[in-house]
């Protein structure tokens, strides 16, 4: 399971699909979606329309919108959507998970190659949480984020019911404090810290990792 882990293509009825156009220096898609010299872009409903083949937000179930520049949903674009079963945003521009608190239903999540570099936000003595609660989660790949050890507390409590979980090529450090936090998540199975730190700094990774979550596959 690396960033390059994409979801099941769903029934074309259902999909948004789009890709961006080619732009001067460069080709279209070309591996993330985090250069600075472009603006940041909020998906608009009639993105979202022109793409499904449905008639109103609310009959689309997945979504695909892969190496463009968007960094979030327009104003009441993410409410209106609140049937969508599985995101596959890979290539863009978010850096949190927050609007995502809209779908309720969400099986599926991809940010792969995005900038998210934190579930929590201090302010006012107190711990916001940028991670909203997703108890229909049962995978979420953030392969190739700005993900630390600070930001995994959210995720048993927030994603109850995960059972895949890739955050490859991450700044996760501490191998032996990842696992203490993963190991609340009782139903992951499939779990890749590849390309993080503690991946590479730590003798005997794969053996930490099956010794503390002995229910990964």
């Amino acid at each position: 399971m690396r960033e390059q882990e994409d979801l099941a293509a769903p029934s074309p009825a259902n999909i948004i699909q789009t890709m961006p156009t080619s732009t001067p220096g460069g080709a279209a898609g070309g591996g993330g979606g985090n250069d600075d010299d472009e603006a940041v872009q909020l998906i608009e409903a009639a993105v979202v329309l022109d793409n499904s083949g449905e008639e109103t937000l609310g009959e689309v179930t997945h979504l695909v919108l892969r190496n463009g520049r968007y960094g979030g949903f327009a104003q009441g674009v993410a409410e209106a959507l609140s049937q969508l079963e599985s995101v596959s945003l890979s290539g863009n521009r978010f850096t949190s998970l927050a609007q995502f608190a809209h779908f309720p239903n969400l099986q599926e999540l991809n940010l792969n190659f995005n900038a998210v570099g934190g579930l929590v936000a201090k302010g006012h003595g107190q711990a916001a949480p940028l991670l909203p609660s997703l108890p229909c989660l049962r995978k979420l790949f953030l392969s190739s984020n700005k993900l630390t050890n600070a930001c995994l507390g959210p995720l048993p409590r927030q994603l109850p019911n995960l059972r895949t979980l890739c955050l490859y090529r991450n700044r996760v450090k501490d191998l032996e404090a990842a696992c203490h936090v993963l190991k609340a998540l009782r139903d992951l199975a499939e779990l890749d810290l590849g390309g993080n730190p503690c991946s590479v700094t730590h003798a005997g990774y794969k053996h930490v990792l099956l010794t503390m979550l002995p229910g990964l596959t």
